[in-house]
């Protein structure tokens, strides 16, 4: 073999291995983003299904007009990630569903108006809890009393934060 093929060889092994190695990269980062986005389409969700709480009447096993005492099946009683919790009026609970832990914080009328706050934390990237921190890869939105999301100066939408 001469050194013109031998080179050859060794150009088309350098190339395919490179084009692999992105065709590598932008797979991994498809995955992570169609987890980010079935994610927040579950957030939707529950969102939904806490508007259709609120608006069911009390004697139907709804709100009677308040987000308080919507819980999800299969939601757990967990208060750790709301702050104040001795002193706070706001009910939250964690629910997972698939890989990805979901904590929900619901504010009364009140100091605040009334809203609800989702953290969404991946069991697949992270650790699942709601800690702020480099190991959990989350997913944070608030919504209004209407369900819509809030997106103002304190709040920008839904935000992703951690180590995707």
């Amino acid at each position: 073999m001469g050194q013109q093929q031998l080179l050859l060889i060794v150009l088309t092994t350098i190339i395919v291995g490179i084009a692999t190695v992105v065709a590598i990269n932008i797979y991994n980062n498809a995955v992570k983003e169609a987890h980010q986005d079935e994610i927040i389409q579950q957030m939707y969700r529950l969102v939904g299904d806490a508007s259709a709480y609120k608006i069911r009447p009390a004697a139907l096993g709804g709100g009677s007009g308040s987000f308080l005492g919507f819980e999800p099946a299969g939601t757990e009683s967990f208060r750790d990630h709301i702050g104040n919790q001795e002193d706070s009026p706001n009910t939250g609970g964690k629910v997972t569903i698939g890989d990805v832990n979901y904590f929900i914080e619901i504010w009364p009328e009140g100091g605040y108006p009334q809203r609800i706050k989702i953290t969404a934390s991946s069991l697949k990237y992270g650790e699942g809890n709601h800690w702020r921190n480099a190991v959990n890869a989350r997913v944070i939105a608030y919504f209004d009393k209407d369900g819509k999301l809030i997106n103002d100066s304190n709040r920008q939408g839904i935000m992703i934060e951690g180590d995707w």
